[in-house]
């Protein structure tokens, strides 16, 4: 083994010695990182959706009943804690099942239409030269269509 790989697999093992204390916070390093998956998730792991539906048919088997009835004493339980206020249990297993519901943010416009850059300039003129230039313009956009 070259020197380089066994410095590098020093590093590695100094890296993994320290603790999550001291790395937490901090910016992951080019390269080597101790706290990153370099393998992903694993292979035949199961996502809340699936783990959940199990859950549900187990508890229906050990229930001797069927899993529509689990099912439907979920909703109850959400439905009685919505009533009070509580809409936590519903959204958790909502967004858990069916995915967070996307939310798009406005931080440019403050709520205006984005517009062309030539748009903009069709506009100032209309402004500046007045009506005649809207019927030209008009005119001018069909004949370029």
């Amino acid at each position: 083994m070259s020197d380089k790989k066994k410095k590098e697999e020093d590093k590695k093992e100094k890296n993994t010695e320290r603790t999550e204390k001291e790395l937490s916070g901090k910016p992951f390093k080019e390269g080597y990182d101790p706290r990153r998956n370099y393998k992903g998730r694993p292979k035949g792991s199961k996502d809340f959706k699936t783990k959940f539906y199990e859950f549900v048919e187990k508890v229906a088997d050990k229930n001797d009943t069927e899993v529509k009835h689990i099912e439907e004493e979920l909703l109850r339980t959400a439905f009685e804690r919505a009533r009070n206020g509580d809409f936590r249990f519903w959204k958790d297993l909502q967004d858990r099942i069916y995915g967070k519901a996307v939310r798009r943010t406005d931080l440019t416009t403050q709520g205006e239409k984005i517009t062309s850059e030539m748009e903009e300039h069709k506009q100032l003129l209309i402004k500046l030269l007045g009506e005649d230039a809207e019927t030209e313009t008009s005119t001018t956009d069909e004949e370029a269509e």
